[in-house]
């Protein structure tokens, strides 16, 4: 449940990144439907009684992805958003799932090159050309990234 803690939150994350994103936490989840069409769980994260961290994932029969992890830029030398990730691949395990998407990364776009190096000899990527799933760290691909 997205609340007005969790919306303040947002705002403080989105003044603090260098990437556009939705005007509200609300508008990321649910665009302009009136409701969430996703089984979508959060991970939160306080300091005392203060909301620090948030992280949303929807979860499908066997997999989840990730669908953004925001936290307080006071907070931000503690790389909160690589800790909601493991956490929610955690649950991911813990509830058996097969497979977890840590959300989408942009080649060559540096802001979301932490997601490909999380768990890397287990990530993969979908080849359109060759219409099959391989392995990212096996790939030539990808090199410029490194």
């Amino acid at each position: 449940m997205i609340t007005p803690a969790h919306e303040n939150l947002f705002a403080a994350y989105k003044d603090n990144i260098s990437f556009e994103t939705a005007s509200s936490l609300l508008s990321l989840l649910q665009g302009d439907s009136s409701f969430n069409v996703y089984n979508t769980f959060m991970i939160n994260m306080y300091d005392g009684e203060r909301l620090i961290g948030s992280g949303g994932f929807d979860l499908g029969s066997n997999s989840a992805a990730g669908i953004f992890s925001v936290y307080d830029p006071a907070y931000k030398k503690y790389s909160l958003g690589k800790y909601m990730i493991y956490e929610k691949m955690l649950y991911c395990k813990r509830e058996n799932f097969t497979y977890f998407y840590p959300g989408y990364f942009v080649p060559g776009y540096p802001s979301f090159d932490y997601k490909i190096e999380m768990g890397k000899p287990a990530l993969e990527y979908f080849d359109m050309e060759q219409g099959k799933w391989c392995s990212f760290s096996n790939s030539k691909k990808w090199e410029f990234l490194k």
